[in-house]
């Protein structure tokens, strides 16, 4: 009887390691992984140095109101794209760990619809891990990628219909947020 089970016990954690092997610790595929770890909008990616960023688009500007030079916090922002209306680079400790790629609703009805851009990432990511639609949004998907320290979020806004990605590199996010807490005042 101990060996039956032991058995299927062994079969079990077979099939349970085979399952995370093929899907990832997180559930998304080494190729979904891989690609959001090489996520590019316009050949900039996550990583990218601001010299990077300003060789590629030499009008960039500085969002000072969301910048925040105390931790390391600079935000450039730039209209002289190609396929998207407006990019921002969040970027900190000289790397970009944040991208914030902006679609009007007029870009969007040219793609046929906002749902173009939620099957392209479903195409490329896999399906969506969370999907919380709330009564200002028409949609709001988050990809999480454990293995990959990454994540991605695709909403609309319902009063304007604009789109945003966001792609976050959550490793330099940690790293940020316990320099935000390092530095704060709390009035004691």
């Amino acid at each position: 009887m101990k060996i039956k089970h032991l058995l299927v016990f062994s079969l079990l954690s077979f099939f349970v390691s085979f399952g995370l092997n093929a899907f990832g610790d997180d559930g998304h595929t080494e190729e979904q992984n891989k690609a959001v770890k090489e996520f590019v909008v316009e050949g900039i990616g996550l990583g990218a140095t601001y010299s990077e960023i300003k060789a590629k688009y030499p009008d960039i500007e500085f969002m000072k109101e969301d910048s925040d030079a105390k931790v390391g916090l600079a935000v450039w922002r730039t209209f002289s794209t190609k396929k998207v209306d407006a990019v921002r680079f969040y970027i900190f400790n000289g790397k970009t760990y944040k991208i914030s790629i902006f679609y009007t609703a007029e870009t969007l009805s040219k793609f046929g619809g906002y749902e173009t851009i939620y099957q392209k990432l479903v195409a490329k990511y896999g399906k969506e891990d969370e999907s919380s639609p709330d009564e200002k949004s028409l949609c709001d998907y988050t990809w999480q990628f454990f293995d990959a320290n990454r994540y991605i979020n695709y909403m609309v806004v319902k009063e304007n219909s604009c789109g945003f990605v966001i792609v976050v590199d959550k490793e330099l996010l940690r790293q940020l947020s316990e320099k935000r807490k390092s530095q704060a005042d709390v009035g004691f």
